[in-house]
């Protein structure tokens, strides 16, 4: 009998979503496809994975996991996600989105595309250019929406596809920070809601964190098209594959922390996120104003009813 995932961690990107596979992988009671990103239910001219049937694949091994599952941060901001999981895996896909400050996402996906060799602009310049790139206007190198930013960070519109389809109980959303200052507690919490055995977690793993290339011409030479590597794809499997470029990549990696922003700069930011993480606070009962942003909101008083 073909196993379907029933639940899919789908962003948002830079929040943690690496390190929160690796731990659901760990999970006797869990399968986890490998690799992670399978990146199935997006437009198609982007996917990872192109057929349904090499996708069902990734969980041929599943067994009798009481939770089968993938990791694509892709889905949250894809318009068509939503709707294709619940064509594909049904409405009972428990889905699970990990938040952060939008400020630090932002800065953080665009600190994770420079390390790739495909930002070329200073992250000021990068978010001033977001119009002019989802116009077409100004080319990039990539998926469109790796270069959108601050859209990628106003995260209701993208929960709210997920919360419509699939209904709210179906959708858990984990706050990043907090996984970090209670890791124990916030994941005990989600395997709970999974209907999972309790797994102790003292300490997460740090995975895909920010940095820069050693040698910048090997992550060109990884992006690059050539004979060579078309001729790979069509001799070694995708999980081989991606399992060499992940090596690859973390070899050539140099853990250097981003700068920080400027507290002007911030302020300007966060200004765009008011009133999306007003709606968010409201559906996770939580201050997240207080928490993401250097100064409160014009007129609010940290209450969020």
């Amino acid at each position: 009998m073909t196993k379907l995932p029933n639940m899919l961690i789908v962003g948002a990107a830079k929040c943690g979503t690496t390190t929160a596979a690796s731990i659901f992988a760990s999970h006797p009671e869990v399968f986890m496809s490998t690799p992670k990103e399978l990146s199935y239910f997006v437009d198609p001219e982007y996917r990872r994975t192109q057929t349904w049937e090499a996708y069902l694949q990734h969980f041929d091994r599943a067994g009798d996991a009481k939770v089968i599952g993938e990791a694509s941060v892709a889905y949250l901001h894809d318009p068509s996600s939503a709707e294709a999981i619940y064509q594909c895996l049904g409405p009972d896909v428990k889905i699970v989105v990990f938040v952060r400050s939008p400020v630090d996402m932002a800065y953080s996906l665009w600190g994770h595309m420079r390390r790739l060799e495909r930002e070329p602009l200073t992250f000021q310049e990068a978010v001033e250019a977001s119009e002019q790139r989802a116009s077409g206007e100004r080319p990039v190198q990539d998926w469109l929406g790796n270069y959108q930013y601050v859209d990628r960070a106003r995260y209701t519109g993208q929960i709210d596809r997920y919360r419509r389809r699939f209904g709210t109980d179906h959708v858990r959303i984990i706050v990043f920070e907090e996984m970090i200052e209670r890791p124990g507690d916030v994941i005990a919490g989600l395997f709970e809601w999974l209907s999972l055995s309790p797994l102790h977690i003292e300490n997460l793993p740090k995975l895909n964190a920010a940095g820069s290339n050693r040698w910048p011409w090997l992550q060109r030479l990884l992006d690059g098209r050539s004979g060579g590597k078309r001729l790979g794809k069509r001799i070694i499997p995708l999980a081989t594959r991606q399992s060499i470029r992940k090596m690859t990549e973390r070899l050539n990696r140099r853990p250097i922390a981003l700068p920080e922003l400027s507290l002007s700069y911030r302020r300007t930011l966060e200004a765009r996120f008011y009133e999306d993480v007003a709606t968010l606070s409201e559906w996770t009962g939580r201050d997240l104003s207080s928490r993401w942003f250097v100064g409160q909101p014009p007129g609010d008083d940290g209450d969020i009813g």
